[in-house]
């Protein structure tokens, strides 16, 4: 038997995956968190964007640096707007995420949590859109974000190690950088 989606339907313990493969639609009985999302529609963007705002706060607020705070703030904003448009229009959302990660080491020099912003607006690109366009939407989004990093990401002070005479010490952190967007690009696939 056949569920109206068109997938194969639970019957006991028995799921007839001749007729295809079997998808969370599929599922006997949902979990607490899918029952509690499924029932409220507006849960997960809410989510979504409070993830990134903090994302954004950890990692771009230094006391160091007054600007920071006021970077923070905008790239906290513009991401924020356009990740509540992700499910509606992903491939817009994908650019603008895109672009803002390249904003974010122009202004502040560093990347400055975008990348997870990026990997949430990839994953609505994959859910609405092929596999070739969720793949060439990712590429285009990571190279340019990598570009970025390695052309304008700025040495940081390494609040733990310090150098002789006790002098600041300066990292680079582009490799690290460059790890994050090359984690969170596939995964939002």
């Amino acid at each position: 038997m056949h569920s109206l989606l068109g997938g194969p339907r639970w019957e006991g313990d028995y799921v007839d995956i001749a007729t295809g493969p079997v998808t969370e639609l599929d599922a006997p009985r949902p979990g607490p968190v899918r029952r509690f999302f499924a029932g409220r529609p507006a849960a997960m963007p809410a989510v979504v964007i409070v993830a990134f705002v903090a994302g954004v706060a950890v990692s771009t607020v230094d006391p160091l640096q007054s600007r920071s705070v006021i970077a923070a703030v905008v790239i906290a904003a513009v991401g924020a707007a356009a990740l509540a448009f992700r499910r509606s229009h992903p491939l817009p959302v994908a650019g603008a995420m895109g672009a803002l990660a390249v904003g974010a080491v122009a202004v502040t020099g560093q990347l400055a949590g975008v990348e997870l912003g990026v990997g949430f607006a990839l994953y609505a690109v994959a859910i609405a859109h092929t596999t070739p366009t969720a793949w060439l939407t990712a590429a285009v989004t990571t190279a340019a974000s990598l570009l970025a990093v390695w052309l304008w990401e700025e040495p940081t002070v390494d609040p733990v190690a310090t150098g002789r005479s006790g002098a600041l010490v300066l990292t680079d952190d582009r490799w690290a950088s460059s790890a994050g967007v090359l984690v969170m690009a596939p995964a939002g696939l």
